[in-house]
């Protein structure tokens, strides 16, 4: 007599969106950006780099814009979007300026943060 396999449960675990699907900027993000432009160069700034997210990068990460003074080799201000906000952070000490709800209103925070002489 043969057996018959026993029927087998299975559980689905849902797992959540992914976290870099949610960090990446978008196209919204990167035409604020573009409008940015021309009012940080006013200010001393001279280079603005987006470095997208790969996948060999941790989960965390994101997209994010390097913002740099004219001729400085490092970053003076970075933006990145978190899932329905966008950051904007000091690099030099990490400090943070705080969460916003657009990308326009992070970049209006760097220039807020910006010494009107530099």
């Amino acid at each position: 007599m043969r057996s018959q396999p026993r029927q087998s449960e299975s559980i689905v675990i849902p797992f959540p969106r992914h976290l870099a699907l949610s960090s990446r900027l978008t196209v919204r993000d990167r035409m604020d950006v573009l409008a940015w432009e021309d009012a940080a160069r006013r200010r001393g700034y001279g280079r603005f780099v987006i470095t997208a997210r790969t996948p060999y990068d941790d989960p965390p990460i994101g997209d994010y814009l390097s913002i740099y003074r004219a001729g400085d080799p490092w970053a003076s201000f970075g933006v990145a979007r978190h899932g329905r906000v966008v950051r904007a952070w000091r690099c030099g000490s990490g400090a943070d300026l705080g969460e916003y709800e657009t990308t326009a209103q992070a970049l209006a925070a760097v220039l807020r943060a910006t010494p009107v002489d530099a």
